[in-house]
């Protein structure tokens, strides 16, 4: 059983049920040690250490809103270990982001050929609805593990679900920018002013490091 290091907004978790992960990842049959394998605020600065006891770290849906687990995850001692971590072919998910994409802030703890990337708003970009757009799938999507495990996805259905979302109606709130695709593998965007917009990347099978966003 893979264990898991998940980082949470304490305030997200606190005001919406829907926030919290740790239902989810033991659906999924993944290890969550109730006494260590939640991050947020108050122990972030323990992640960093604890490293070593995981396969994998989940940053959830606005983790990095949160100025300490930002602060703390943005250092230059925590990108050196964290590139160490995935270097030993432990993997890292990292869903939406908000403000970090109001702030116009990169990845920067990723290593360094992949951290250049940055959520960017589209709101703020082109005055969009989230609710404006279409989810397109790659070729390399049909094929990708994150499309097929646990589940395959059908992409029509997640647009419904996103669509009719009683509690926050809308098919994404940023896209991924400055996504160089000689290291990541696009597998779901849409089409903007600007051309592709990637919204589910991966790090290519020929990278060192497993990476989704």
């Amino acid at each position: 059983m893979y264990n898991v290091a998940l980082v949470q907004n304490q305030s997200e978790m606190s005001h919406y049920g829907y926030a919290d992960a740790r239902p989810m990842l033991k659906e999924f049959g993944y290890n969550l040690d109730p006494n260590s394998g939640l991050y947020t605020a108050q122990n972030i600065d323990d992640l960093e250490a604890d490293l070593d006891k995981y396969d994998a770290v989940y940053f959830a849906s606005n983790a990095l809103n949160d100025k300490n687990i930002r602060d703390v995850v943005l250092s230059e001692s925590f990108k050196n270990s964290f590139t160490d971590f995935l270097k030993s072919g432990k993997g890292c998910l990292i869903l939406h982001q908000l403000r970090m994409a109001q702030d116009d802030v990169t990845l920067s703890f990723l290593p360094d050929l992949l951290s250049g990337v940055k959520p960017k708003d589209r709101k703020k970009l082109h005055e969009e609805n989230a609710e404006d757009g279409e989810l397109l799938l790659t070729s390399a999507a049909s094929e990708h593990t994150t499309f097929l495990y646990p589940d395959s996805i059908v992409i029509q259905k997640v647009k419904k679900q996103c669509l009719t979302f009683k509690s926050l109606k809308g098919l994404y709130w940023h896209f991924w920018d400055n996504v160089p695709q000689t290291e990541w593998d696009i597998l779901l965007y849409d089409l903007g002013p600007e051309g592709q917009r990637p919204l589910v990347v991966s790090t290519k099978e020929s990278e060192p490091f497993r990476i989704v966003l």
